[in-house]
């Protein structure tokens, strides 16, 4: 896979809040030392705007480290607001415990382009072990609700459920079945393959490989909701910044600080990178285009 480095970001992550719902076990949110908070709107048109101006084709996933859901409407006007200004892909990624009927509704009528909604679980025991609540039922039918009102409002709507992939967790046939299930139901599944959060997190099985620059880097900018853009997107706890929207702009971060950074990773200077150094989880951008290709060759 050839890694380019394009001028503006392909696909931004855009944290409208590091608050969160869950305390799931594959999560590194419990260790996140930064401050808590919400986007205030006038960051976020800064955002969009440029966007908008740059590259209405830029995916705007409405998430990076927390539950979008717990901004209720003001998420909705957020999604609004992109869309209006023209821009083509804007995705929500979430866990699906706040889709009651009305907002399902409302997210679907602002106009989003995709929702993609992180169960991670087939079986209740396994969404009970990783999620560590009992609200498996709750989100499932959440998802069905949700599936049934966009065939109703929007059927070109793409609705995507993932499972992560998490080694030593999912039962033998849960994969499987998760997939059958869900496609049955008129959904997108997305089987994706987990991370460690730059190290947060040991998970049994880890992925040893020969190492190549990280895909990730060129693909994605992540920004918090206080403006800051991290140097990685994997980066929770906002570590190492690259600087702040606030005071700068997404082109001159993406092409100054975040370039030398990926012209490292092409050099192969990973050491000289302290975010980068002892990271593993590089190997997942691979594994997940490859993933993504194949689905494409399926269908």
């Amino acid at each position: 896979m050839t890694l380019i480095n394009k001028k503006f970001p392909p696909s931004i992550a855009l944290e409208t809040t590091n608050y969160c719902n869950l305390s799931c076990n594959f999560c590194g949110h419990s260790k996140m030392s930064r401050p808590k908070g919400f986007m205030d709107i006038k960051t976020y048109k800064k955002i969009i705007n440029e966007i908008a101006q740059e590259d209405e084709n830029t995916c705007l996933w409405m998430e990076f480290y927390g539950e979008p859901l717990l901004l209720k409407y003001k998420l909705v006007y957020f999604i609004r607001y992109a869309k209006d200004k023209g821009l083509k892909n804007v995705y929500l990624n979430t866990n699906g415990l706040l889709l009651d009927e009305e907002i399902s509704q409302a997210i679907i009528d602002s106009g989003v382009d995709k929702i993609v909604v992180s169960l991670d679980a087939y079986y209740e025991e396994t969404y009970l072990k990783i999620r560590n609540n009992d609200n498996f039922q709750k989100v499932k039918n959440n998802i069905i609700k949700l599936i049934e009102i966009k065939n109703n409002l929007n059927p070109s709507l793409k609705i995507e459920v993932q499972l992560i992939q998490l080694p030593n967790v999912h039962k033998d046939d849960e994969e499987e079945k998760f997939v059958s299930y869900w496609k049955s139901k008129g959904a997108n599944v997305k089987l994706k393959e987990y991370i460690t959060w730059n190290g947060a997190l040991e998970i049994e099985g880890m992925r040893h490989k020969e190492r190549y620059p990280c895909g990730w880097l060129f693909k994605t900018m992540a920004i918090a909701w206080n403006g800051d853009v991290v140097q990685c997107s994997c980066d929770f706890d906002g570590k190492y910044i690259a600087g702040n929207i606030k005071k700068s702009s997404i082109s001159y971060l993406w092409n100054g600080n975040l370039k030398s950074i990926r012209n490292l990773h092409l050099q192969g200077k990973f050491s000289e990178i302290p975010i980068c150094e002892k990271c593993r989880d590089w190997d997942s951008y691979y594994i997940s285009e490859l993933e993504d290709a194949m689905l494409c060759q399926k269908k």
